[in-house]
Order: C-alpha cells, then sequence, then structure tokens
C-alpha cells in the first residue's frame, strides 16, 4: 500500500507533488501544533481558574478570621473599661442610684458596640457577685438562669479559660447562634468579676461567602451547608478548600466547570474559524506558487542575462534534483566564484585607496581648526560670555592633543589634563547633575601610557552611566602604581550595565560585530591598542552593579624604554 502510494507520488505531475507537500509540510504539522495549543490551553485555564478560586476563598476566610479578631478586641476593651470601674466590685454594696448609673453605663457602652455591627445580635455584662446580667437590648435577661448548667460557664466561672466560642440557643429567639464570652478581671487584684457575653449571627458571618457565587453556577460548602445554587448533583466541579481558624472549619469552594469550559469553547471557536480561513488561503496560495513553476526556466534565462549585464547579486533559489535544479547549482556556483575573485581585487585595490586617503588626511594642517576656535574665543570674551570662551579653551586643547600623532605614548598627566577638558566641555552639558574627583598618585603622574587612553573610559561614562541619570553623578578617576603595573581605574555611580550587555561586550572584544562594526568601537579600540602595544600583559576590566556604578580597569606594565618611535 505505501510502495503503491510512494509510486504514484513519484510519477505524478510537478503541479500534484508542490501541492502534497504544501499539505504534508505545512497544514498538518499546523494541525498537529493546534492540538498542543488546545491541551496546554485548557491546562492554563484551569490552573488559572483554580489559583484565582484560592485566592478569592483565602480572601473571605481571612476577612471572617479578621472580623473574629476585632471582635474579640471590642469585647477585651469593655471588659477591661469595666474591670477599672469600682462598682463592678461593690455592686451589691451600692444604693439604688448608683446601681442605675452604673447599669446605664454598662449599657451605653454595650449599645456602641452592638449597633455597630449586624453580625452582632446581641451582648450581655454578667456580674459574678451579684449574679445580675445586663444586655444592650435593656431586656436584661438572667445568663445565670439560661446557662448556669453549661459547661463553657462553668469554665468561665471557675477561670480555667481565657475566652469561650461556641453554638448555643439565643437567649432573644431560640434560634441556634454563635456566642462568645470574655471574663472581665480586675486589674487590681486579678479576681474573677464576670464576663462579657455576646451572641454572633451565623448566617451573617457567613455571608462573606455570598458574593463569590452570586450571578455563578458556583457554590461554597461550610459547616455543612452549601451556599449557592441548589440540585447541583451530576454537576461537574473542581475544588479548592480553605480554613476558617475562628471557628476552626473547612471550607470547600466549588467552581463550576461549565463556566470554564463556555469560555475556552469560545476561544476554541475564534481559533478554528481562522484555522479554517489560513487553510483556505494556504491552498490558494499554493495552486499560485504550482502555476509558477513553469516560469523556473525563464527565471534562469533572466539571471544569466543579468550576471552578463554585471549583477553578481543574485542567486537562483533551487531545491530540486531534476535538470533545472543541477543548471540552476551549476550556475550559483559560477556566481559565487566570479564574485569571490572580484572581491578579492577589489578589496584590494579598496585598501589602497584607504591608505593613501589617511595619508592625505594627516598632511592636512591643523592650524585653520585652531584659528577658528581662538576667533570663536575671542568674540566670546568680547560678549562676556566666559562659557564658551572656556568651552572653546577646552575643545582647542583636546584637538591639538588628539591631532598630535607623532608621539602615541604619552604622560600619564597629559591624558589626565585631556581628560579634565573634555569633563569641562561635559559640564556645559550637564550643569551640576555630576561631580568629579582625580586621584592620581605621587610619582605615577610621570609613568607613559598611550595617547587617547583616557577619555574612551570617561566619554562612556556620561554616555552610558550618566545619560537618563536622574541622581546626583559622580565620576572618579584613579591612577596607581602596584607591582610594576599602571592602574588606571574609571568609576561612575550612574546606570549600571546588565548581565547580557557585559556579555555581549566581552564577546566584542575578541571579534568583530557582523550587524554593527560601530558598536562598543571606542572600547574595541582601546583594547586592540593595549594588546598591540603592550601584549598580553596588558588587561582591560569591566565591573558593573545595579545601584553601585560601573568600573572600569587598565592595566598596563611599566618599561622605562619607548614601546614607540617618536622620530
Amino acid at each position: 500500500m505505501i510502495k503503491r502510494l510512494l509510486l504514484r507520488y513519484n510519477n505524478a505531475s510537478i503541479h500534484k507533488k508542490l501541492t502534497i507537500s504544501c499539505w504534508g509540510a505545512v497544514i498538518v504539522p499546523f494541525l498537529v501544533l493546534f492540538t498542543i495549543i488546545s491541551v496546554v490551553y485548557v491546562r492554563a485555564t484551569v490552573n488559572a481558574s483554580r489559583k484565582q478560586a484560592q485566592i478569592t476563598i483565602d480572601k473571605a476566610s481571612d476577612e471572617i478570621n479578621t472580623w473574629f479578631l476585632q471582635n474579640k478586641e471590642k469585647l477585651e476593651s469593655i471588659a477591661t473599661d469595666i474591670s477599672v470601674q469600682k462598682e463592678m466590685q461593690e455592686y451589691p454594696d451600692l444604693n439604688y442610684k448608683e446601681k442605675l448609673e452604673f447599669r446605664d453605663f454598662i449599657r451605653n457602652r454595650l449599645a456602641n458596640v452592638a449597633t455597630s455591627d449586624k453580625r452582632v445580635i446581641n451582648i450581655y455584662v454578667y456580674i459574678n457577685r451579684s449574679r445580675k446580667s445586663f444586655s444592650n437590648d435593656f431586656s436584661d435577661k438572667d445568663l445565670d438562669t439560661y446557662y448556669s448548667q453549661a459547661d463553657w460557664f462553668k469554665d468561665l466561672l471557675s477561670g480555667s479559660k481565657r475566652q469561650v466560642l461556641g453554638e448555643t440557643v439565643s437567649i432573644q429567639t431560640g434560634n441556634e447562634v454563635l456566642f462568645t464570652a470574655i471574663p472581665i478581671i480586675s486589674v487590681q487584684n486579678g479576681a474573677f468579676l464576670g464576663f462579657v457575653y455576646s451572641e454572633l449571627d451565623y448566617d451573617n458571618i457567613i455571608g462573606t461567602f455570598y458574593p463569590l457565587v452570586r450571578g455563578t453556577k458556583n457554590s461554597v460548602i461550610v459547616n455543612g451547608r452549601e451556599i449557592g445554587p441548589q440540585g447541583g448533583e451530576g454537576r461537574e466541579y473542581m475544588s479548592v478548600y480553605s480554613t476558617v481558624r475562628a471557628l476552626n472549619e473547612k471550607v470547600e469552594y466549588r467552581i463550576s466547570l461549565q463556566d470554564i469550559r463556555a469560555g475556552y469553547k469560545l476561544a476554541f471557536l475564534y481559533f478554528a474559524l481562522g484555522t479554517s480561513g489560513l487553510m483556505v488561503s494556504i491552498y490558494f496560495t499554493s495552486r499560485l506558487f504550482t502555476n509558477r513553476f513553469t516560469d523556473r526556466i525563464f527565471h534562469l534565462r533572466d539571471t544569466l542575462l543579468s550576471v552578463a549585464g554585471g549583477n553578481l547579486d543574485i542567486h537562483v533559489k533551487e531545491g530540486y534534483e531534476d535538470e533545472i535544479g543541477e543548471l540552476s547549482h551549476s550556475l550559483n556556483t559560477m556566481i559565487h566564484n566570479m564574485k569571490q575573485l572580484i572581491n578579492e581585487n577589489y578589496i584590494a585595490q579598496i585598501e589602497n585607496q584607504k591608505a593613501t586617503l589617511r595619508a592625505l588626511q594627516s598632511q592636512i594642517n591643523p592650524h585653520f581648526i585652531y584659528n577658528t576656535l581662538e576667533s570663536i574665543s575671542m568674540l566670546a570674551l568680547i560678549q562676556d560670555n566666559y562659557e564658551i570662551v572656556n568651552l572653546s579653551k577646552s575643545f582647542s586643547a583636546m584637538m591639538r592633543y588628539a591631532m598630535e600623532v607623532s608621539m602615541p605614548e604619552v604622560l600619564v598627566r597629559s591624558e589626565v589634563e585631556n581628560a579634565r577638558n573634555y569633563i569641562a566641555i561635559q559640564r556645559i552639558r550637564f550643569g551640576d547633575c555630576f561631580t568629579t574627583e582625580f586621584d592620581v598618585e605621587e610619582g605615577s603622574e610621570m609613568c607613559k601610557m598611550l595617547r587617547l587612553s583616557l577619555q574612551p573610559l570617561v566619554e562612556n561614562s556620561f554616555k552610558h552611566g550618566f545619560n537618563d541619570f536622574e541622581d546626583q553623578g559622580y565620576l572618579k578617576v584613579s591612577v596607581r602604581v602596584r607591582n610594576q603595573y599602571l592602574l588606571i581605574r574609571v568609576y561612575n555611580n550612574g546606570r549600571h550595565i546588565d548581565s547580557d550587555s557585559m556579555d555581549r561586550i566581552g564577546r566584542l572584544l575578541v571579534s568583530e560585530p557582523e550587524e554593527s562594526p560601530s558598536e562598543c568601537y571606542a572600547i574595541r579600540n582601546l583594547y586592540r591598542r593595549l594588546k598591540i602595544a603592550y601584549g598580553e600583559k596588558s588587561r582591560l576590566f569591566i565591573h558593573s552593579k545595579e545601584g553601585v556604578g560601573t568600573i572600569t580597569t587598565i592595566q598596563i606594565p611599566i618599561q622605562e624604554e619607548k614601546l614607540w618611535n617618536t622620530k
């Protein structure tokens, strides 16, 4: 079967071969890719929904925990306020008026808390010595009558518990409610004076979970109760869990998979429509290119005519092993060989022309530039514009220094002075946005180094360090002699160089860039000059760290004899 299909394919026309190849190379891999993307998308969607649901249910649980903590603090505040009242300890001995005043004090204190929170049903204060109870709703129902046999009541009276949280039957409504009780301890002698008792609306508390299910098919199950759409038997869902620590209850949040599936089904629909459109486009495109197969011969003819006219930047694109393909391959080889021979000859001529041009340029008298700068300086001086005067002097000094090519090696002090002139020019641009410091060790200024070695490092500090730098810039140039080596360091506190750029600089120092020849030109040029002048004894280091800045170090050997013939 396979052999028969291969035989039919081999005997098919070029048009059919191109059509089958196009569908096999584009459509089939595209469908495979679509399947993989679909599986990944579904998993990512489910995981994202699960993560968001976990965050949501944890937030709701934390809200309940926070409320219980705040409620506890309010009750403890009431207990503290009452404990410091002497009437609390002397209540049985108070006269009628004093008892009424103390009762009103307690009721007002309780009302401030109960009326500000809908989750609080009622609050009582129980006085142990008189077994008297006061409430914020003035009912003053006797807690001793209702709860004297309850274990939590006995535990509070005995002092074995400092706080109680549990379920009970409401004194007011007779319904099951949550309650919390905080003991009132004397601040004077630590005696048990009573407790603050609060009934809490459980439905209102777990109402925090209602927004999670409102308008959705999701549900929340807490303490065996399901919040959300009822009758969900057979409904597919995924669950995430959280814990309400204050109630010591585990909460289950069920997320309906129906809503999630609806989301990615719609995405699949749009993707399928796009895929169908793409397949139709590929079909008509393949037909178009198949029909163009007969143009291969004409294309080969046009290529030969173009080569005869002198155009060697042309290439015949052929991927077949038929006769046309062999002719195209032979033509490409011929064009390549011709172009290589011509380029070698052309490059040699260009290099000769460049050498001649450099010789001519070196003979240009620079005095015209100096005289022009002196004229600018004089005009600025007449106009009392001393900034331009200083700028012209600094630039003129730099030009004289740069054009003195007869001495490739100079004293350190000359390099430092040239760097100062450059910084003076940059001061016009940056103003007081940076400060500088020169730390030249005594004796090192008489050492020799390559001309224009220091300025590129200072220039990079301004170009890459201080450009778009919002803080106060700081530039330090230091020169030291250590172990017969001259160490020149340039530090700036500007923007650091990221690790990718550092790797890129390291590669550029040892190889020419293919895409952008001017990339890192200054530092590459300096590196090569150091290697030519001092060999492997020279070093160039760059260290950069975010929040600290960048430091560039040059290390060259100190030699008594000149490295260059300055005649």
